[in-house]
């Protein structure tokens, strides 16, 4: 048994998966969004098409909008806890209160947030605590940029629920002063978790031209065509047809059912109405064809029913023997028994002899 090995090359494009994706939330306390139904799915991405669409339903009926941005932020933050439970106490309760919109992974959303709202002078803040002063003009901006600074020393579940106070708290201050209905947004600017994603891509495999011709194996004292018979253009294979043959050494190998090549080029086929194949020994063909002798087919091996005329008269002899017995049995049932048989109380059989 032959066992082959390939070598397979493989090359590797790692490329950072989340590296893109960030979490978003929408705060919508005063229910003016209405429009807005994703369903927070962590298995999925919000497209930036998407999001846009979101961004520009914020855009219409005059609202304030208020940009929380965090410089890192992941869906593990989200999920952080302390001895003191999840930092963000007040997103939790308008989630559960239905005023605020959580999309764990938007593509980009800091890109897409700059590209509708534009950076200006007195809409941009930098703050650590609520303690900061924020001059907001009230009637002149109609969106405000707020970016949280890290304390050092800070745990990250503790800088959590300090941003958290600062939005509830900057938040309440905006509204209680804005001429319209306030929505903001918090995210971050990138996602601090690094995920290797590896794509496998094959080298493809170069075609293997095959010579033509046929290969014979042997099993026992039966011969095998185990390739099949190629159709040749210019030089070139254009077509293929299996064909499996099994038959004894020095036989031929007859048939009379159409042999069908396609041409995979133009569609067009060639017919073998009827072939004849027989293999023979290469060091025989060479030492009889040096004596001047010709090598000729051996006895034919035909590939489907096969009549000749020994076959049709061993049919008739036995078609005639089974009808002689047929009649013979026939006859043996059909006889009559004697009345003695048929009836014990009758007559008996008396049979009159001559004294000479």
């Amino acid at each position: 048994m032959w066992i082959f090995t390939a070598l397979l090359y493989i090359t590797f494009h790692i490329h950072f998966g989340n590296a893109n994706t960030v979490p978003v939330f929408v705060l919508d306390y005063e229910s003016v969004l209405p429009q807005i139904d994703l369903e927070p799915n962590p298995f999925s991405k919000v497209d930036p098409n998407i999001f846009l669409d979101v961004i520009h339903e914020t855009l219409k009926d005059d609202k304030i909008v208020v940009i929380f941005i965090e410089e890192l932020l992941s869906t593990e933050d989200i999920s952080i806890k302390d001895e003191h439970g999840s930092p963000f106490y007040n997103l939790k309760r308008g989630i559960l209160n239905g005023k605020v919109k959580y999309f764990p992974k938007v593509v980009e959303p800091y890109k897409a947030l700059k590209q509708v709202f534009q950076h200006r002078k007195f809409n941009v803040f930098h703050i650590t605590s609520a303690s900061n002063k924020i001059q907001i003009h009230n009637g002149r901006q109609k969106h405000f940029y707020i970016y949280f600074k890290d304390v050092l020393n800070e745990t990250r579940a503790n800088a959590l629920r300090r941003h958290d106070l600062v939005m509830n708290e900057v938040y309440s201050v905006i509204k209680s002063i804005a001429t319209g209905p306030v929505v903001a947004f918090y995210t971050g600017k990138i996602n601090p978790i690094v995920i290797k994603k590896m794509n496998f891509l094959p080298i493809k495999p170069t075609s293997v031209r095959r010579p033509p011709g046929v290969t014979i194996t042997s099993t026992g004292g039966l011969f095998r065509l185990i390739e099949s018979v190629g159709l040749l253009e210019m030089g070139e294979e254009v077509g293929r047809t299996k064909l499996g043959v099994s038959v004894p050494w020095n036989h031929s190998y007859v048939c009379g059912e159409p042999l069908i090549l396609v041409n995979t080029r133009d569609g067009s086929s060639v017919i073998i109405s009827q072939y004849q194949i027989q293999p023979f020994h290469t060091d025989l063909v060479l030492r009889n064809a040096s004596s001047g002798s010709q090598h000729c087919f051996g006895p034919a091996i035909h590939c489907g029913p096969y009549f000749n005329a020994q076959i049709l008269s061993g049919l008739l002899v036995t078609f005639l023997f089974l009808g002689i017995i047929t009649y013979g049995i026939t006859t043996l049932y059909g006889c009559n028994s004697n009345d003695r048989y048929d009836n014990p109380q009758g007559k008996p059989l008396v049979i009159m002899a001559d004294h000479h």
